[in-house]
């Protein structure tokens, strides 16, 4: 249980980092108008998965203790608590592939 807990603070500080600016992403993305919005909504992505799951480890640690919530109970809440950075990774990642590919259209026609 302690990865959980450990990968979550990961995530948020990531998220934390992503939505200062700073944050390590792919060469194609970098160098265009958008690239400082991209690089804020993948923090906030980051911050879509650790929130959730940091909520659960304490959840988990101080409320449910009694519960005996077996371990794959708590990957498949884990995985359903995931699913919204998901989502938003997936519309976000197209938007920008979009743009990225509106932009080489633009650069080929001239």
């Amino acid at each position: 249980m302690g990865v959980i807990l450990v990968l979550s603070i990961f995530w948020i500080g990531y998220g934390i980092v992503g939505l200062i600016g700073f944050q390590n992403i792919p060469a194609k993305y970098k160098g265009h108008s958008w690239t400082k919005d991209y690089i804020r909504k993948q923090g906030v992505t980051w911050l879509v998965l650790g929130l959730p799951w940091l909520g659960f480890y304490v959840a988990r640690t101080f409320f449910l203790a009694e519960a005996n919530i077996s371990t794959g109970m708590a990957v498949v809440i884990l995985l359903l608590l995931a699913v919204p950075a998901l989502i938003t990774t997936i519309i976000w990642e197209r938007k920008y592939k979009t743009l990225l590919s509106a932009e080489a259209d633009r650069k080929s026609a001239e």
